[in-house]
């Protein structure tokens, strides 16, 4: 702050209460109201001559009924206009903030001129004490003896309308709008609310002046201006407002001035004598203009009179860090020089008993959670005047003594002094006050997550979940040493700190190439707690994945009594991780069949591949669904492929074997592969050595069918415990084939020793009744030279082929080599085969190889009848 001085004589220190009340006018409309926006016309209801009313609405706390009781509502339509003061015995404000003039007050219902029907116009109007519009409202392009030109904050017109009730919406606030015969609706809301949506107030409700009480005629005091929102000034009007000073006249050092919230400007007035002069504060608020009139406070008291003296202790006292030692502050023993009128010593190396006290600003002495001492070198001082400390100050040759101060609380702070000269010091009668406010600032605040991370990385076992709530506990705090890194640890709170609207912002401090995500609660208000505690607990929530810390922002928040909060940011918030998974299917997949050179089919019990692998999309999201980028970024990923435990079919959905039973699959499904397909999504694949048998045994001897299959995946669960909410989940992988049970066929043949001999074999199929040539295959392939021969008789010629049609191409058939002259007999033969060529066909219940028997040598023979005769 800059140097004020009090000088007031012990008989003059008494509490001053008048206030001086500045007419509140409009900038350029002597008709318009400075409480436009406080109050509001927000229904008018009429059906037919049954009932009828018209409803304010009271959007500014601060007017009470003292205030609206001098108000006048006017209603007038082509025919007449009715006026009714808000004091008539028909108005009813038993529903406050909601004021009626009901059926009663409206002897004549046309005055309502609006629906059923066409040529609809009327016009009402709220007026303050002083005939000063404070709304208008117009129906059908009326423009009447009540038009206004003012510039209302809410609309204010409305087409011509068949319709029972006109209304804004919400309460007093928004658009006229109709409802009734001709429109949807129509039931009147008598106080009570249009659509529960409170209304906002847009105003401010006064100018406030605080001031030190006195001064000298040789310095200036600075005196602080504010906007309030509020009686009790607690929160600031956040637009710019300019506010013109009207007293003293001529003597500010800005005048007018235009500010955000709070200003500071300094005030000299030279006009004093010898003898102290008491001057009064005024000023008005030109644009907007504010609801009350202002109100002006010095040391303490609510007053706008301040003291001018020649002669005092001068005081700079800067803004203090709570609970720190200030550095050297100057107390001035100074005067007026009579020819310059410039301050100069009054003492000169002289050691002096000075009074010292200190006084509340901001919190007052009421209603503080704490009310702690202030220290002058290390010496608690007094709340009054009357308990003042007298401490010793020693004068040097420039009239200038320094002292200490500590105060271990926030707010704004009056620093009081007062020597009084005696005969011992050869100055008796010489009085001497002076002040000085000072703001007192928390050293810093404690911000404190739910969770939090030694270090910031994807190991922190400690987490939160990314667009949830979660608990962020802030607390202003004191100073408990230079370069104080922590304030969450030893640091006492500062319990009389407040401040509306402060800013919080958020920075990723790891996945360090992540996104920033979204800080859901960007201002809070810091209120006062009964229990001193210094702290407020609030509900925030960060959209991502990551660790970061949470910080006020010292640049985007108000200022805290003229001055800049201390910066301050949290440890590392606990690893946020999602809330849950979304799993798509992309692809369900597509099983190969076994050969597809004509009609594509698969065997029984041969080990099918995929044509296509199925795929799934899985993003990780945020507890309010959107994507959480960072998830995929660095180790944040806890997804691995081995998490999605995949059921696979064990049975196929639609088909019976023999024994009608659910016809048995065999699926090997191994792990596939997850991989990042964007920031946040990954795409699962299955892998390409998974297997799908359908199961071959005595008991598979049926009709091909439609293979369908089902893959179940249960869950989903990532390595955080993440668990995806939308499953179990099915995928159904095509199968554009028909499986069918097949077998290799070998016939028996004979033939002369001499030459060699071929043994039939094809391809065969089961259709329900028998089997058939199976002409379909066309894929397997064959080798002879696996055959076995029982004895060996003769030798397999080898050929390597793969089936037509079902049949070994012509020249590359199954061939034995001829045993030789002399050599005959016979020779099993048997050509091993895989499963899914293999039957039953010695009725053991087991599945063989395909065999035959070939004879050498031996022909057939003449077929012998014998012939019967019967006799009777």
């Amino acid at each position: 702050m800059n140097s004020s001085v009090r000088c007031l004589h012990l008989s003059l220190l008494a509490v001053l209460l008048a206030v001086t009340a500045l007419p509140l006018t409009a900038e350029a409309d002597t008709a318009c109201s400075a409480r436009i926006g406080g109050a509001t016309i927000n229904e008018a209801y009429r059906r037919g001559n049954a009932a009828r009313f018209v409803e304010i609405r009271i959007l500014n706390p601060s007017i009470s009924a003292s205030d609206y009781t001098d108000w006048t509502l006017t209603i007038c339509a082509p025919g007449g206009c009715l006026t009714r003061g808000l004091d008539h015995s028909a108005m009813d404000d038993s529903d406050y903030p909601w004021i009626i003039l009901p059926r009663d007050g409206i002897p004549d219902a046309d005055i309502l001129n609006f629906g059923p029907g066409t040529g609809n116009q009327m016009e009402i109007r709220l007026d303050d004490a002083d005939g000063r519009a404070i709304d208008y409202f117009s129906l059908g392009g009326y423009s009447g003896p009540l038009t206004s030109e003012c510039a209302f904050v809410y609309d204010t017109t409305m087409e011509e309308t068949n319709s029972n009730l006109v209304a804004r919406v919400p309460d007093g606030t928004g658009d006229w709008t109709s409802a009734g015969p001709g429109e949807s609706g129509g039931d009147p809301t008598p106080g009570g609310s249009n659509d529960d949506e409170p209304p906002t107030f847009p105003g401010y409700d006064h100018i406030r002046l605080t001031h030190p009480g006195t001064g000298l005629s040789c310095a200036a005091s600075d005196i602080t201006v504010q906007a309030c929102a509020d009686p009790d000034c607690s929160a600031l009007y956040p637009d710019e407002v300019t506010v013109e000073f009207t007293s003293p006249d001529g003597n500010w050092g800005a005048n007018p001035v235009t500010f955000q919230g709070s200003t500071t400007v300094p005030l000299q007035f030279t006009g004093a004598t010898d003898d102290s002069v008491t001057i009064t504060l005024d000023a008005a608020a030109v644009a907007p203009a504010a609801f009350n009139a202002t109100r002006c406070f010095g040391g303490g008291t609510e007053t706008c009179q301040m003291q001018i003296f020649p002669a005092g202790l001068a005081l700079d006292t800067p803004d203090q860090t709570a609970g720190r030692p200030s550095d050297p502050i100057t107390v001035a023993a100074v005067r007026r020089d009579d020819e310059t009128q410039a301050c100069v010593p009054a003492f000169s190396d002289v050691t002096r008993e000075v009074q010292f006290w200190f006084d509340y600003l901001d919190p007052g002495p009421d209603d503080r959670p704490a009310s702690l001492p202030v220290e002058v070198d290390g010496t608690e001082i007094g709340t009054s005047e009357t308990g003042a400390t007298v401490l010793p100050l020693s004068f040097d040759g420039n009239g200038v003594a320094t002292i200490e101060l500590r105060y271990a609380d926030a707010g704004l702070m009056e620093l009081n002094t007062l020597y009084l000269g005696s005969e011992a010091t050869e100055d008796e009668g010489l009085v001497m006050p002076g002040s000085d406010s000072f703001v007192s600032l928390p050293a810093g605040f404690c911000i404190e997550p739910e969770q939090t991370c030694a270090t910031a990385d994807a190991d922190c076992g400690n987490t939160l979940t990314a667009g949830a709530d979660f608990d962020l506990g802030i607390t202003a705090v004191v100073w408990q040493s230079d370069g104080d890194a922590d304030f969450c640890s030893g640091n006492a709170p500062t319990p009389n700190f407040t401040l509306n609207d402060i800013a919080l912002t958020h920075e990723l401090v790891a996945p360090s190439e992540g996104e920033p995500g979204a800080l859901a609660l960007e201002r809070y208000d810091h209120p006062r707690n009964p229990d001193a505690s210094g702290s407020v607990d609030l509900q925030q929530r960060i959209s991502e994945v990551g660790v970061f810390r949470i910080a006020i922002d010292p640049d985007a928040s108000p200022n805290y009594h003229g001055a800049t909060l201390p910066a301050a940011q949290s440890p590392f918030t606990g690893r946020f991780i999602p809330a849950d998974f979304n799993v798509l299917v992309l692809e369900d997949g597509s099983l190969a069949p076994s050969c597809a050179e004509q009609n594509a089919y698969a065997y029984m019990g041969e080990p099918l591949a995929w044509e296509q692998r199925p795929e799934l999309q899985i993003t990780a999201l945020s507890a309010q669904g959107s994507t959480t980028r960072n998830y995929t970024e660095g180790g944040f990923n806890k997804l691995t492929a081995a998490d999605l435990p995949w059921i696979a079919a064990t049975a196929d959905a639609g088909a019976e074997n023999a024994l009608e039973e659910p016809f048995p699959v065999e699926m090997v499904l191994d792990i596939g592969s997850l991989t990042v397909t964007s920031p946040g999504v990954q795409r699962y694949r299955f892998a390409a050595s998974d297997s799908t048998t359908f199961v071959k045994t005595v008991d598979s001897l049926v009709a091909p069918f439609q293979p369908e299959l089902l893959v179940e995946l249960p869950e989903l669960i990532d390595g955080d415990g993440v668990e995806a909410s939308a499953l179990p989940l099915d995928l159904e992988p095509e199968t554009a084939f028909p499986v069918r049970y097949g077998r290799l066929r070998l016939q028996n043949a004979h033939g002369s020793e001499l030459l060699p001999l071929i043994l039939p074999l094809r391809a065969e199929y089961y259709d329900g009744t028998g089997f058939l040539l199976h002409a379909d295959d066309s894929c397997w392939d064959y080798d002879t030279a696996t055959v076995t021969l029982d004895p060996e008789l003769t030798a397999v010629i080898p050929v390597s082929s793969t089936l037509d049609g079902g049949l070994p191409p012509a020249g590359e058939e199954l061939q034995l080599e001829a045993p030789g002259a002399g050599t005959v007999g016979e020779t099993r033969v048997t050509l091993p085969g895989p499963r899914w060529l293999q039957h039953d066909d010695t009725g053991d219940g087991e599945l063989d190889d395909p065999g035959a028997v070939a004879t050498f040598g031996i022909y057939e023979a003449e077929r012998r009848h014998i012939h019967r005769r019967e006799r009777f």
